[in-house]
């Protein structure tokens, strides 16, 4: 993207300098045949006014003015791109390219450039945030000694609403099971926020009239209901732009500044806006994490990869927040996810979405410590469902994982890696049949893609559509001896080719066709010769290769077999021939990149990865 955009403007550069007189007078010249006299007449009055340095400043400067503007707009543009991609790969190269626009648009014109952006900031506040806040401003270093308590102050405005008008506290204590108060929460935000609605969900009934200063909503006949229905009937209660979500809230104090985080909803254009939590036992932390939906994978990160005014962008917040009501409407809580995982469900489906939310962490919550029902994977088995994940691993570095279905179809679509669970069937079923024949004293190695996939990953390829497994021709009886020992496994064995003489003396092909419900297939070729036996004529250990944690039989070189085999290039990645609808295998090996996804922004789509190297791929 980053690439795309200074390409688009050195076009735009090239298409400006295009427009004026002396660049046209010039093209024109190139273009003109023959003794166009009349044509040549008005070029030659065109070159006298380019040579004319007076006029030829003022139209340099016209043009300058015109790529400069331009330019602002894509530098916008790329800062957006910047705030929406937050990805480390995509974030510096837009970083980069955001920088070399800086020093383009300084070099045409720095008075210009400083002043337009000065402008253009005062445009932002102006639009964004002055609706509902007053906007701050930063009184200096010294300003908060020694302790600063201090340091942004608010400046006085009009046309500001009253915060009761903007923003509706929502408090869920329902699903709770320590430390919490109602009444004394209720009682703090009155101190703080006189004037603000309030919508509680308790169990028990609470004086509403003793907190004459807020607008309490009590409901106390929500229990029969899932977590995410109670929240969901609450936010539909809200009549305000804003609404705070009072998640795992203990205590509520002047930390909690909401003033700014509705300025920074505004000004930075989010959805939410988050602070930092702090447990009763004083543990502080920022509360901000991203989050990494990939090869059917789940993975939480602390930390953050981009900031702007004071706030971190986050893909899940920890605690409280504040949202733009209508975001909640238009993404409402699961009723289908258990309440462990709530938010967790809630922010990835904005996430999916492409809302944006941010930690302020000057702003402070104290909150509950987490549930350890994070670790259960029973807890997570509705949102696996819904994405099609197998596994979670949350920022403690504890994985969860989620157990493949009994019953499984595999389905091989191009374009997409094959899921886990579909590719450990594949690869239970190779090390089934590599383990029985050690165990049967039949000679087996791996070959085709199922070497290859071994050579480069020790696994199943992700896109991969067979197994191949070759075997000694002499041992064909033992191989078809062991039908009921397949079907004890869950495998069917049947017969797919004839033996027939001769190569060498020796008797050659047989085959076999391994096939499961799950919709897997190995075929395994009779081959007069293999390398196990040969080493083994010499006393020599056979070669094995790691495969998916077990050591199985391989041809004696099984970097060479591949390269000889598949030819060029063969570290690079090219999609199975069935995929790619040639006749057989033996088509020429074409790495180049993988098919266009059918389901674009699935978290499987090959297309995302590059079709080279394996530790992309090691999570599938």
């Amino acid at each position: 993207m980053a690439y795309t955009l200074l390409f688009l403007s050195t076009i735009i550069i090239f298409t400006s300098l295009q427009t004026t007189e002396c660049v046209y007078y010039m093209n024109r010249k190139l273009q003109v045949i023959g003794d166009d006299f009349p044509v040549l007449e008005q070029l030659g009055r065109s070159e006298k006014r380019c040579n004319d340095s007076a006029i030829f400043t003022d139209v340099r400067h016209e043009v300058k003015q015109e790529i400069w503007q331009k330019l602002v707009k894509i530098s916008r543009h790329v800062g957006a791109a910047m705030r929406t991609a937050r990805t480390r790969e995509t974030a510096l190269s837009l970083k980069t390219s955001y920088s070399t626009l800086q020093e383009i648009m300084q070099y045409l014109n720095p008075t210009v450039h400083t002043s337009d952006e000065l402008k253009f900031e005062k445009q932002l506040q102006a639009r964004y945030g002055r609706n509902y806040v007053c906007p701050e401003i930063y009184k200096g270093e010294n300003y908060g000694y020694p302790f600063f308590y201090t340091g942004f102050e608010l400046e006085k405005c009009k046309a500001v609403q009253p915060l009761e008008k903007v923003v509706t506290v929502l408090l869920n204590f329902l699903d709770t099971n320590k430390g919490f108060n109602a009444a004394a929460i209720l009682r703090d935000i009155e101190k703080l926020y006189p004037g603000l609605t309030v919508i509680v969900a308790n169990r028990k009934k609470i004086k509403v009239a003793t907190f004459f200063k807020l607008k309490v909503h009590l409901y106390t006949n929500l229990t029969s209901l899932a977590d995410g229905d109670v929240w969901n009937f609450l936010i539909s209660s809200v009549t305000t732009p804003f609404v705070f979500i009072g998640r795992n809230l203990l205590h509520f104090t002047n930390d909690s500044r909401f003033e700014r985080l509705i300025r920074e909803v505004e000004n930075l254009q989010v959805d939410i806006a988050g602070g930092a939590t702090r447990t009763l036992n004083g543990q502080w932390d920022i509360g901000c994490q991203q989050v990494v939906l990939k090869n059917y994978s789940l993975v939480y990160h602390k930390g953050y990869d981009l900031s702007l005014h004071e706030c971190v962008y986050c893909d899940h917040i920890h605690g409280p927040f504040m949202a733009q009501t209508n975001t909640l409407r238009s993404y409402p809580f699961s009723v289908n996810v258990s309440s462990p995982v709530l938010f967790e469900s809630l922010f990835l489906d904005l996430q999916m979405a492409g809302k944006q939310t941010v930690v302020c962490p000057d702003s402070m919550f104290y909150v509950e410590e987490e549930s350890d029902a994070l670790t259960d994977y029973n807890s997570w088995i509705s949102i696996a469902q819904k994405w099609h994940i197998v596994k979670i691993t949350l920022d403690s570095g504890i994985s969860v994982n989620i157990p493949c279905p009994a019953l499984l179809r595999c389905e091989k679509i191009k374009g997409l890696a094959v899921s886990p669970c579909c590719a450990q069937r594949l690869s239970e079923m190779i090390k089934f049949v590599m383990r029985t024949c050690e165990e049967e004293n039949i000679i087996c190695e791996l070959q085709e893609g199922t070497l290859l996939g071994a050579v480069k990953m020790n696994k199943v390829l992700p896109w991969e559509q067979d197994a191949d497994i070759t075997f000694l021709s002499a041992n064909y009886s033992s191989v078809a001896a062991l039908r009921n020992k397949f079907k004890a496994a869950g495998y069917q064995l049947s017969e797919g080719g004839d033996l027939w003489c001769c190569v060498d003396n020796r008797t050659a092909g047989g085959k076999f066709i391994v096939t499961t419900p799950a919709g897997w297939h190995i075929e395994l070729y009779g081959q007069h010769h293999t390398d196990t036996e040969k080493l083994l004529s010499k006393a020599l250990q056979p070669t094995k290769i790691l495969f998916d944690g077990q050591w199985v039989g391989a041809p004696a070189n099984p970097g060479l077999y591949a390269r000889n085999r598949y030819g060029y290039e063969i570290y690079k990645h090219a999609q199975h021939w069935m995929t790619e609808g040639h006749e057989t295998g033996w088509q020429p090996y074409h790495p180049t990149h993988f098919s266009k996804c059918p389901q674009p922004g699935h978290h499987a789509c090959l297309d995302q990865f590059s079709a080279d190297g394996n530790r992309q791929f090691d999570t599938l």
